[in-house]
Order: C-alpha cells, then structure tokens, then sequence
C-alpha cells in the first residue's frame, strides 16, 4: 500500500457526527509536544518521515523521511536528548536516488551490537529498491556509512520494498515487496555473506493475488522461524487475511498458510499494519476498516476500522480464533487505523488512527479489563491536526523510558512532518 493510496482514503474519510461522542473517552491529563518540526531548521533537513520510531540506549530516536536531504528523495534522520529538556535533530545520511537507492519507508532495524540500521528504500538501485544498511561511524564526529545489501530487479524477486526488514537474531534477514512472479508481492530472505562474499537473497514465497491476496505487510517472527504478516485483499472474502510462511522441514519450498480470513463485517476487513505477538503467541493488529462504527467515505457509508486479537489453536491443527477487542467509532474517536500497535508493561496497547476531534489523526491506549469477558476500554491520548501540530501520525509510536514517540507524515511548523511526543 502506497501512501498516496493511503492520502486517497484519508482525503475521503469524514465521518459521521453522530458517532463522534458515542462511547469515546478523550483522557484529559496526557501531554502531547512537538520535539522536531521538519523544515524548521535546516534547508537539506528531511519530508515526511515515513515510518515508525526507533531508539539505541541512549535514548535517541532514528527513522526515515521519504523526501528531503541533501538531494531530496530521502533520508535517515537521528534525534537526540539534549539539554534543558529538549533534542537536537540531525541528518545522519542523505539517499541519492542512485545505486544506494532513494525514497526510503518502513521502519529501521538496529543490529544486534545496536551500531548498525536496516531498512529498505523504494526506489533506486537499479531502478526497483534496495535493501541498505548504515554503519556508525568509528571516530567522533565521522560519517555513517551506508552499504546496500541487495538491489531488488524487478522480477521474480520483486520489487519496491516498503516495510524495511525483520531478523531472526542470528543476522539473516526477512521482508517483502510488491511484485514477483504472480505480481502479488514477495516474501524474502536475505542471508549474511561469509567472509568476503555478498548477501544472498531467496524469494521465500510468492503472492498469487487470489486466495493468498497480494500486498504483504511487514513481518514478525517466531521462535521457530516462522514468519506472519497481513494482507489488505484476498482470503477467503477477498477483505484480506492474516498469513504465515513456514520453514520447510527438511528441504523442499516454505509454505504459506491463511490463518484467518477477514469477513469485512463486525470482524473487521483491509489489514494493512504488521502484527505484534504477546507472550502466549497470540497475534494483534488492526484493519483499516470493518468493525461496528460507521464512518462516510466520500458518499458511501462504511465501517471505521477495528483492533484484533488472534489467538492459536490449542490443539495442532486447529483453527486460530479472531477476537475484536474494539472497533473504532470514526470522528472524535479516530478512524482507518493504519499502523502496529505497541504493548505497554501493563499490558494496554497503544496505536494511531485518522480522524479525531481535528481529522489529522488520534494516539490511543486500549486497556485490558479486570475481568476475562468484558471490553477493553480505549482512550484518546492526543488528536492531531491542530495549527502547529503533527498531523497524520501513520507510523504508530514507540515506547522510551515511559513516554511514546512517533512520527507524523504532514504538519508541524513548516507543514512537512513533525516527530512527537506523548506522556501519559
């Protein structure tokens, strides 16, 4: 899903008023505070982060812009705790559109000694994207340096790559990209060289379009190596699926398996986030649409977007059991949730949405009950959109030291992207 496509939806989406105040709860004592306008102090400085948040331990944040830099289609950002309370941003490396590639999304991925980025850029490379790394520089006050890891061709193994990469903690890496054999997108494997060598990439499974659907999301991975991932079409409804891609057992293919169809009713239907996993195996996500609260796009009533839980099977072969544990009511509520969620030590999820009180966009916390059996409850930390503010917070948040960070696509002093900050 690209993001004009998203912009599409969003242009469209206004919803109705007398959903607005039904069973929504905007919490009152959080605090939401711009910490970098893009645009606002540098004339190379990056547009439109285009992604989610990462952090090293030191507490600074790394992400992506999708325009901007030094010549202009994309950079790599870093955002440092300074004095007095507040960050100083820089640009830690500018993409030329060329053989290091351009128009980077998706999110980074620190390496397991925490001095080295992955993440992918949609274009450039021979045309089709790349998968890039970044490395810190040695010395004070040095480059980073950014080496590309693979160049996507545009055939059977793809092509513009937008959800940046997963590892399985051993160093070989895994994400997905439109395009492919059946042109439905790709599933890859990227392992690390041997000394001297290159990276090898595997076209681990192919979408057909069909049943399987087609725009595979980013991933996550289990302790066995088995990956899972959202579509936003296909299954068995054509509303979109929740999917995994096993590991052979002794050589042979990887096999992709729906693990649940989306009906695009009250279950929730158009997933287009990546999944997260608790500490039982159970997956969670969102749908951009479906649930039980109603929302107008454009002339046409429709549904505002759900967050689920899938559980596992208890027996082997069993079947995997949806749960909505709320669907999004539109207005001041938010709507179209488009980005993962992330779990608190509590156990509550946070995330983002469009919509709410000034349409560009909410961040949420969804709090488990008490008692097994009743609902979860949700509640509004901040709507975006106001002047000066962040507006269209696609990218989700993530949690340092107790407080939430994400990025926004539009807004902020200069209108290009801002990165927030929210205290509960």
């Amino acid at each position: 899903m690209t993001h004009a496509a998203f912009s599409l939806i969003r242009s469209l989406a206004l919803c109705l008023a007398l959903f607005m105040s039904a069973g929504v709860f905007v919490a009152g004592a959080q605090t939401e505070s711009v910490i970098h306008s893009f645009g606002s102090g540098s004339n190379k400085d990056g547009v439109n982060p285009s992604g989610g948040l990462v952090s090293d331990s030191t507490g600074a944040l790394y992400g992506l812009t999708a325009g901007g830099g030094a010549h202009n289609p994309g950079a790599i950002y870093r955002l440092s705790p300074a004095a007095g309370g507040t960050w100083k941003q820089n640009i830690i490396y500018s993409f030329t559109d060329g053989a290091d590639g351009g128009v980077p999304y998706g999110n980074l991925l620190f390496g397991s000694e925490g001095r080295t980025l992955y993440g992918t850029a949609s274009r450039g490379g021979a045309l089709y994207g790349v998968v890039f790394e970044l490395t810190h520089p040695t010395g004070s006050g040095g480059a980073w340096t950014e080496t590309v890891l693979y160049t996507f061709t545009g055939g059977n193994d793809g092509q513009t790559p937008m959800s940046g990469v997963i590892s399985n903690g051993r160093g070989t890496l895994y994400g997905t990209a439109s395009g492919g054999k059946y042109l439905g997108g790709v599933v890859f494997r990227l392992s690390p060289p041997k000394p001297g060598g290159s990276w090898t990439e595997s076209t681990l499974y192919s979408f057909s379009g069909k049943l399987d659907g087609s725009a595979p999301s980013g991933l996550v991975i289990d302790n066995a190596g088995v990956l899972y991932g959202t579509i936003p079409t296909g299954g068995q409804y054509g509303h979109g699926a929740v999917f995994k891609v096993s590991p052979p057992s002794g050589g042979g293919p990887w096999t992709e398996t729906v693990l649940y169809s989306f009906t695009g009713g009250s279950d929730g239907g158009y997933p287009v986030a990546s999944l997260i996993f608790d500490g039982s195996g159970a997956l969670y996500g969102t749908t951009m649409q479906g649930g039980t609260g109603l929302c107008y796009t454009g002339d046409v009533l429709t549904y505002c977007g759900t967050v689920f839980k899938l559980t596992p099977p208890g027996t082997q072969g069993g079947d995997w059991q949806e749960s909505v544990l709320y669907s999004f009511l539109g207005g001041t509520d938010g709507e179209l949730p488009q980005s993962s969620l992330v779990f608190d030590n509590s156990g509550a999820l946070y995330g983002t949405t469009e919509g709410g009180t000034y349409g560009g966009g909410t961040a949420f916390v969804l709090t488990p009950p008490a008692n097994q059996g009743d609902a979860w409850t949700e509640e509004i930390l901040h709507s975006f959109g106001a002047p000066g503010d962040g507006d269209l917070p696609e990218g989700g948040v993530l949690e340092v030291g107790g407080a939430f960070y994400g990025a926004t696509w539009d807004g902020g002093s200069k209108g290009i992207g801002t990165i927030f900050e929210v205290t509960p």
